[in-house]
C-alpha cells in the first residue's frame, strides 16, 4: 500500500530564518541598489576570463587579476587586506584572515599603504582557481565586516560574512565550490573523497539565491537550469513558493518582523499565526524580552508537535518560561525529554529545572546524555546543579566524566562545574571522588589547585 508523503520544504525552519534575517542585515548595509546592479557569475569565466583555466598564468598573476575582479564586485572597503600564500599545513583550513590592529590601522590610512591587515591563502588554492576565488571573496567579507559600526552580535561570524559574496554576484560560484566529490583510483585500489569550502552548503545558497531574486529585475537566462541539481531544487521551490507568499508572510522583505522590541501581544499573534518562520523568530524574541505573553500555552505546545526539530526545540525552550505550567505542559515537557532529538531533550531538561518539575523519572536518560556529551554537557550539568530533585544516583558518571579528562587544565571549566555539581549532590565529594575515581590522585591534585587559585583570589590586595 503507498501513501502520499507531506510536501516539506527543503529547509528547516531555523535555516530558513537565519538566511532570510542575515540576508534582511547585509541588505540593510550595502542598500538594495547594490543587490540589484550586481552582475550574477554565472560560471568563473565570466569573472577572470581564461585565468579560470589552472596552469595558464603563473601564481602571481592568478592570484592578482582574482583580487582585482572581487575587490571591483565587492562594496568598496576603506583599506584592503594583504594576500599571502602559506603552506597548507599552517592553516587549518584554506583561508585565514588577520584583522589589523587598530593603531597600526590609523597609521596605514593616513600613509600611502592602505594594507594594513592580511590573508593568509593555503597553497593549494593555487590549483583551483574557483576555491581561490572564493576563498579571497569570502576573506574580502570579513574585512568590509571588521569596518561596519556599529556592529550586530553575528556581524562577524560565517552565517554573516559569507552571504555577502553571493549578494555580489558570487552565488553560482560559492554553490560549485561548495562541495567537491572526487573519485580515484590507483594500482587496484580505488576511492572517493568529500571536500567542503565555505560555512554554507550548497542547499541553503539555492535558497539564497532564490531569496535575492526578488530584488534582481534583471537575471541571467536559464539561470535555474545552470545551477548545479542540490542548489537548483530548493531555488526552485524558494521562487515559487515566494511568487504566492504574501509580503507580510516573508522574513526577508516584510515592513516589520518579530524582534525583542516589538510589543509582546503582536509577538503572541505571530506565534500564533500560520506562518512556521515568523513563529520561530517570535519565540527567539519573547525569549530576549523575557516578558512572556498571556495565553500562549495552547499556541507553544502545538509548535512543540510539529515535524521540524528545530521549531520544537525553540517551543521546548519558551514552555519552560510559561506560567504558572498547567498539568498538559508539563506533561509535553516530560515527552520532549524522552526525545531521540539530543538538542530537544537537553532543552526541554532545562525547561523542566526552570518550572521545579521532578526529574526522578529521567535518570536514565539523563545518564545517557552525560554519557553522549561528555564536556560538550556543560550547560546542561550546570542546569541539574540548580534542580531540587535528589541526583546522587548521577554522581558515578560525574565521576566518570572526571576520569576522562584528560588535560586538566584545558579542561577547567568543565572540570569545575563536575566538582560543583559533586559539591552539590553529594554528602561528602571528597568522599565520592575516592570512591567512583580511578584517577583520584591528578583529580585531587587539580581539586586543591583550585581551591588555592580561590583563595588568593580572596586575598585583599596591598
Amino acid at each position: 500500500m503507498f501513501w502520499r508523503r507531506d510536501k516539506r520544504q527543503p529547509l528547516s525552519a531555523r535555516q530558513r530564518v537565519d538566511l532570510e534575517l542575515l540576508l534582511r542585515r547585509t541588505v540593510e548595509i550595502i542598500g538594495s541598489h547594490r543587490i540589484q546592479q550586481a552582475e550574477w557569475f554565472i560560471d568563473l569565466h565570466d569573472l577572470i576570463g581564461d585565468y579560470a583555466l589552472p596552469g595558464k598564468t603563473n601564481d602571481d598573476d592568478l592570484i592578482s587579476v582574482v583580487e582585482q575582479a572581487v575587490r571591483k564586485a565587492m562594496p568598496d572597503c576603506q583599506t584592503y587586506p594583504s594576500l599571502v600564500i602559506v603552506a597548507a599545513d599552517s592553516l587549518d583550513t584554506l583561508s585565514r584572515y588577520h584583522g589589523a590592529d587598530p593603531e597600526e590601522e590609523s597609521k596605514k590610512r593616513s600613509s600611502s599603504n592602505h594594507r594594513a591587515a592580511k590573508v593568509e591563502l593555503s597553497d593549494q588554492l593555487i590549483a583551483d582557481p574557483l576555491r581561490l576565488t572564493m576563498e579571497i571573496a569570502f576573506q574580502y567579507s570579513v574585512h568590509f565586516w571588521h569596518q561596519i559600526e556599529p556592529k550586530h552580535p553575528l556581524d562577524l561570524n560565517p552565517v554573516t560574512t559569507q552571504l555577502l559574496p553571493i549578494c555580489c554576484g558570487f552565488g553560482f560560484l560559492a554553490s560549485d565550490a561548495s562541495l567537491y566529490d572526487s573519485q580515484w583510483s590507483l594500482v587496484g585500489y580505488s576511492g572517493w573523497t568529500l571536500s567542503r569550502s565555505g560555512y554554507y552548503t550548497a542547499e541553503e545558497i539555492g535558497y539564497a539565491l532564490g531569496t535575492l531574486k526578488t530584488l534582481k529585475p534583471e537575471i541571467p537566462d536559464n539561470w535555474l537550469d545552470r545551477l548545479r541539481p542540490d542548489s537548483r531544487q530548493v531555488a526552485e521551490y524558494v521562487v515559487k513558493s515566494r511568487a504566492i507568499t504574501p509580503r507580510e508572510n516573508r522574513l526577508f522583505d516584510a515592513i516589520q518582523i518579530p524582534s525583542s522590541k516589538c510589543d509582546p501581544q503582536k509577538l503572541k499573534s505571530w506565534l500564533e499565526g500560520d506562518s512556521p518562520d515568523f513563529a520561530l523568530a517570535a519565540i527567539e524574541a519573547i525569549l530576549i524580552q523575557k516578558q512572556i505573553p498571556h495565553q500562549i500555552e495552547k499556541a507553544t505546545l502545538k509548535i512543540s508537535r510539529s515535524k521540524d526539530p528545530s521549531l520544537i526545540h525553540a517551543a521546548s525552550k519558551l514552555l519552560g518560561q510559561i506560567a504558572p505550567a498547567s498539568e498538559a505542559l508539563k506533561q509535553r515537557i516530560d515527552q520532549l525529554i524522552g526525545h531521540r532529538d539530543i538538542a530537544i531533550a537537553v532543552e526541554a531538561i532545562h525547561s523542566a529545572v526552570d518550572l521545579g518539575m521532578p526529574l526522578s523519572k529521567h535518570i536514565k536518560k539523563i545518564k545517557r546524555l552525560i554519557g553522549q556529551l561528555g564536556e560538550y554537557g556543560l550547560l546542561l550539568v550546570q542546569k541539574l546543579n540548580s534542580s531540587t530533585t535528589d541526583l546522587s544516583v548521577l554522581i558515578p558518571d560525574i565521576c566518570k566524566q572526571l576520569d576522562l579528562t584528560e588535560n586538566h587544565k584545558d579542561q577547567q571549566p568543565w572540570i569545575t562545574c563536575l566538582l560543583s555539581f559533586l559539591s552539590a549532590h553529594a554528602p561528602d565529594s571528597e568522599q565520592a571522588i575516592q570512591q567512583h575515581c580511578r584517577s583520584f590522585a591528578s583529580t585531587q591534585s587539580f581539586l586543591d589547585e583550585t581551591c588555592l587559585d580561590q583563595k588568593s583570589n580572596e586575598l585583599p590586595s596591598s
